[in-house]
């Protein structure tokens, strides 16, 4: 894969091709630039397949750059400084990010993954349009601190757009998360349970068990004896006894 690494200060490009040279043989970095114009005319001249891509330019954001470029085909990793608006925006729209200082294991697992979604958007035209989607959610709530009202549910599979309000409840699967949506439909995703814990509306969303989040929204009734949950749908959920207290005073805070 070629890749152009984007970033106004020299230090950060050089420790980051460093670590690609070293760590990443399969990603050729063919080129550099320090704003986003210039970086502009170099990826439209490359058309690379990897963009590593600094937030906050001296000319603008790699947001801007996005918007610049249009149809892009190439990948996206966002690398900046730690900023917890913009982290959860990518992780709330499955886009990969690097922190700053890069580390060697993080940027092993961001081109593990690298690899994979290039092999699916050669493939499948539709993905890159899914892609970019899912990139321009990102950026839109990066500047945006409510919580997010869709996900972009990431799998073997490509990627999928999911509203919250459609979710029912989401169930632990090992290191993966298992989605039920309102219209019967299940979705998995390549991400542990307590990543989407943090990222879902704490007024909508309660984990009411080590291997369960449930939206409230789709509450029917519950049982404190008996220690369970039951749905709209008839589906019945367990509560753990050290949850059920906190689940108990959190329903009783509900709004009307």
């Amino acid at each position: 894969m070629k890749a152009i690494i984007v970033d106004d200060q020299l230090d950060n490009r050089l420790q980051l091709r460093s670590l690609l040279d070293e760590h990443i043989p399969g990603i050729q970095i063919t080129g550099e630039a320090e704003n986003v114009g210039e970086a502009q005319l170099l990826v439209l001249h490359q058309s690379p397949d990897v963009l590593f891509l600094d937030v906050e330019m001296s000319d603008g954001t790699g947001f801007d750059l996005l918007d610049r470029i249009g149809e892009y085909r190439c990948l996206v990793v966002f690398v900046t400084a730690f900023q917890q608006y913009a982290v959860k925006a990518f992780k709330t729209n499955a886009v990969d990010y690097l922190l700053k200082p890069v580390i060697a294991d993080e940027l092993i697992e961001t081109c593990q993954k690298l690899e994979d979604w290039w092999k699916i958007m050669k493939r499948d035209t539709g993905k890159q349009v899914m892609y970019r989607k899912a990139v321009k959610f990102a950026a839109e709530q990066a500047t945006d601190s409510k919580p997010a009202e869709q996900l972009v549910i990431s799998s073997h599979k490509g990627m999928e757009i999911v509203q919250t309000q459609d979710i029912k409840y989401i169930e632990a699967d090992n290191t993966y998360s298992k989605f039920h949506l309102n219209d019967s439909r299940q979705l998995t995703a390549s991400r542990p349970i307590l990543e989407y814990e943090e990222l879902l509306n704490p007024d909508s969303f309660f984990r009411v068990h080590r291997s369960y989040i449930i939206n409230v929204q789709f509450l029917e009734l519950f049982i404190p004896k008996k220690a369970t949950a039951i749905l709209k749908d008839g589906s019945e959920l367990p509560v753990s006894r050290r949850k059920a207290p906190a689940f108990t005073e959190f329903l009783r805070n509900m709004p009307l």
